[in-house]
């Protein structure tokens, strides 16, 4: 387990978070919006609910209604950039899954994914 400590932005920087990543825990998300963007998938990582805080932008975030569901996924309203979700796990603890590209703007291969999302999406692609 390598835990780090990550100061975090959308590109913008309206939305500013801390989150505190066990970097072994990075993962590909298969979500219908990563799909229908023609990604591979997003880069998250999964990490507890208390290990996140956001320090600004609360007022900058929006969800995508068009794919609601959990996790909820949160957009910046200026950039439009993924910035982190919130979900329950099926045991009932709160985690928030942490956009990679947002970590500290760098390298989004600083942190590699270890696997594949196995969040198989009730949506069609779009």
């Amino acid at each position: 387990m390598t835990i780090k400590l990550y100061h975090a932005s959308c590109k913008c920087g309206s939305v500013r978070y801390l989150a505190r990543v066990d970097q072994d825990m990075a993962m590909r998300c298969i979500c219908g919006h990563c799909r229908s963007r023609g990604v591979e998938g997003l880069r998250i990582a999964y990490i507890p609910r208390d290990a996140f805080s956001l320090l600004s932008g609360a007022d900058k975030l929006t969800e995508n209604m068009n794919y609601a569901r959990t996790p909820h996924h949160f957009f910046c309203r200026t950039c439009g950039e993924p910035s982190f979700g919130l979900t329950t796990s099926p045991t009932g603890v709160e985690t928030v899954t942490v956009n990679i590209a947002c970590l500290e703007r760098g390298d989004v291969n600083a942190v590699s994914p270890a696997f594949t999302s196995q969040f198989q999406p009730n949506e069609p692609l779009r």
